[in-house]
């Protein structure tokens, strides 16, 4: 993460050719906040729903990164079939190309 490096969980969406993945955040970061029409990129994930997060989360859809899979260190687990289709949701009606 930039410009402070620091540990995130990251929903993978694909491996092939090399792991992509959204990232997971505590919070709607104040960027998005004040851009309403980005609200529709945030997947809203549970924490009753995903044992592995600690609070509800959101995933930030707007952007998809690609990753080296030696800093992908720790499974957590498999995210539940709701936050599947909020993310899938979250990407379809984000209105930024998802690059």
């Amino acid at each position: 993460t930039k410009p402070n490096p620091k540990d995130k969980f990251i929903i993978i969406a694909y491996l092939d050719p090399f792991p992509h993945g959204f990232l997971i955040n505590s919070k709607i970061n104040k960027f998005i906040k004040n851009q309403p029409n980005l609200l529709p990129c945030e997947a809203q994930i549970l924490a009753s729903q995903n044992t592995f997060l600690r609070y509800d989360s959101f995933v930030d859809c707007r952007e998809i990164f690609s990753f080296d899979t030696s800093k992908l260190i720790q499974f957590q687990g498999i995210i539940s079939i709701d936050a599947q289709k909020a993310i899938l949701d979250a990407v379809h009606d984000c209105p930024v190309d998802v690059k």
